[in-house]
């Protein structure tokens, strides 16, 4: 190259500063850059060449890509490889990818897919961030799934950050392990790689699996360096709106993992067999929005103590019931309190529909239509409630309903605080913040009195369990 440019009088000294060749120290003579290299032109936005990649024609040949040095037409925070030929099928496709170097551009492009570019293997700058979100306002960067590409995304997050902006954003896609694009499309075609690129992550759950995935939560200190992390990015945010929003998101997320990691932290040191069994249940069914089992177990005890409807109505008529036939099932009852004093379940079966009627049958302690006493201990019941066998104090079946109730209503108001947060439009006023943010303090105390209520009942019922096999052995001994 050296020698063709000199043949066509283009001094020495331009082609070093158009980075061409390389003047060595001490008088040596000058060389060409690329040598042994095949050239990949790079071209700015107007198709026109200012710059050059080079990847090593050698097997073991370093470094096995080479750019083009900083130059007066050549600035690679600023570039993006492809631009010129991407934008337009970016615009039409409503979608831009961004992959780790211009050879895995190529190949998508040889492979049918044009809405590509490819940051030429530097850490994303601003300018770069900001030139994406004019092709495309949530590009998809695509990294290998390995540690490297994991590693790259992490990076890439950090500079992203600063400059978020109401709806704009990135996407993350991890390729199998081991796999570039080219590998991809070849084993699975363009049908697979896309299916790989529609599974993509959003920016917010790539940088809560990065903080979260390692991260010990066991001491308050671990938990305040966590959040002090997640206030250190967040607090990057130079849009206002943005930085509001991500953290009200978080800190509903952070009040769910620190809950669910205060459970598992005393059922380890508690040993799982002692937990009850139905206060376990429920637990779960906090974390998987799964109320039916809940509420079939409210009903029950409903039905089976009355007293506990009577004493806690007002409460039990507002409960947001998620199944139909449940809430039918609520109604009816609301509207017959004054019947149930004193009068059983059973007499009054005629105020119930056939559907509402099952399950109340089902429910019972003792199954309504049958006598044998064997079949009436498998009672729906007694299966969710185990420990009523064990005959518990009336006071400990109060407490274990009441925290049922909780376990409901906690579960409604997380579901009211997500409705808010997906309503809340981008113009956020202060009063909204205001209510958004009392919501999100309720929920979190409410949380830490329902693992401490949950927490005091399965010591409880530990101790009930202990008592009723005594009492049991002591029986069958004197018989």
């Amino acid at each position: 190259l050296k020698s063709h440019l000199a043949a066509r009088d283009v001094p020495e000294a331009d082609m070093i500063e158009a980075g061409l060749i390389i003047k060595p120290e001490g008088g040596r003579p000058s060389y060409d850059r690329f040598r042994g290299r095949l050239m990949i032109p790079i071209q700015d936005d107007r198709g026109r060449v200012v710059a050059f990649g080079g990847r090593t024609l050698l097997p073991d040949g370093q470094p096995k890509y080479l750019n083009s040095p900083e130059t007066p037409l050549f600035h690679k925070g600023i570039m993006l490889f492809n631009a010129h030929r991407a934008r337009e099928p970016a615009f039409k496709s409503g979608q831009a990818l961004v992959v780790e170097g211009y050879m895995d551009a190529i190949a998508l492009w040889q492979a049918g897919i044009q809405h590509v570019v490819a940051s030429l293997g530097t850490a994303f700058t601003e300018d770069q961030i900001v030139r994406l979100w004019k092709f495309a306002p949530e590009p998809v960067i695509c990294f290998d799934g390995d540690a490297a590409g994991v590693s790259a995304a992490h990076r890439a997050i950090d500079r992203i950050f600063p400059v978020l902006k109401s709806g704009y954003s990135f996407q993350f896609s991890f390729l199998p392990d081991g796999m570039d694009p080219d590998d991809l499309v070849k084993q699975r075609g363009v049908a697979g790689f896309h299916e790989e690129v529609d599974r993509a992550q959003s920016l917010f759950e790539v940088v809560w699996d990065r903080e979260t995935s390692v991260a010990r939560l066991d001491t308050p200190e671990r938990k305040a360096a966590l959040e002090k992390r997640f206030d250190d990015l967040i607090g990057s945010i130079r849009d206002e709106r943005v930085r509001r929003r991500y953290q009200l998101d978080l800190k509903f997320k952070l009040s769910n993992l620190f809950f669910e990691q205060a459970r598992q932290t005393r059922k380890g040191n508690k040993g799982g067999a002692d937990q009850s069994p139905s206060l376990g249940k429920a637990r779960e069914r906090v974390s998987a929005s799964d109320d039916f089992g809940t509420e079939r177990l409210v009903l029950g005890l409903c039905m089976r103590y009355p007293h506990l409807f009577d004493r806690n109505f007002e409460r039990f008529s507002r409960l947001p019931f998620t199944n139909d036939l449940h809430l039918q099932l609520r109604d009816v009852l609301c509207r017959i309190v004054d019947e149930l004093e004193g009068t059983p379940i059973s007499d009054l079966t005629s105020a119930f529909d056939e559907p509402l009627r099952d399950i109340m049958f089902e429910m019972m302690l003792e199954t309504i239509g049958l006598q044998e006493q064997k079949k009436a201990e498998f009672s729906a019941l007694n299966h969710r409630f185990p420990l009523l066998k064990s005959k518990p104090p009336e006071d400990f079946v109060e407490a274990a309903f009441l925290h049922f109730l909780d376990v409901l209503e906690l579960n409604a108001l997380e579901e009211e605080l997500s409705v808010e947060l997906a309503s809340a439009d981008e113009q956020l006023e202060e009063q909204s913040w205001m209510r958004i943010q009392a919501m999100s303090q309720d929920l979190s105390r409410r949380r830490e009195e329902c693992a401490r209520e949950e927490s005091e009942l399965a010591e409880r019922a530990k101790k009930i369990r202990v008592n009723g096999s005594q009492g049991a052995s002591e029986t069958a001994a004197t018989g």
